[in-house]
């Protein structure tokens, strides 16, 4: 999933990750590093529309979120527990917020 996100202008670099679903358990979650120099507008629309063709539809990820930060560490390897934790505790205070 990651390497078909990162083929898509814009993208520097991605991870996905499985957040937490009620009904289904878990379900896929791009964070995508933007590649600021390339000059290119991503959108989580846009992104799940170039998938179409490279991905079977079940891989595509449920929600896709962008950053400026690196997703891997400066030895090149993905931090992906770090940004599982991060995705949830986000969404976590995002439920949080709109029930308070």
């Amino acid at each position: 999933i990651e390497a078909a996100i990162e083929t898509i202008d814009g993208v520097a670099a991605a991870v996905v990750v499985g957040l937490p679903d009620d009904d289904l358990g878990s379900v896929p979650h791009a964070v995508i590093q933007i590649d600021d120099a390339a000059g290119v507008a991503l959108s989580e629309a846009g992104v799940l529309a170039a998938l179409e063709g490279r991905l079977a539809r079940e891989k595509h990820p449920h929600t896709v979120e962008f950053t400026t930060q690196p997703v891997r560490n400066e030895a090149g390897k993905v931090r992906r527990s770090q940004w599982r934790a991060d995705c949830i505790r986000r969404r976590e205070a995002a439920l949080r917020d709109a029930s308070a």
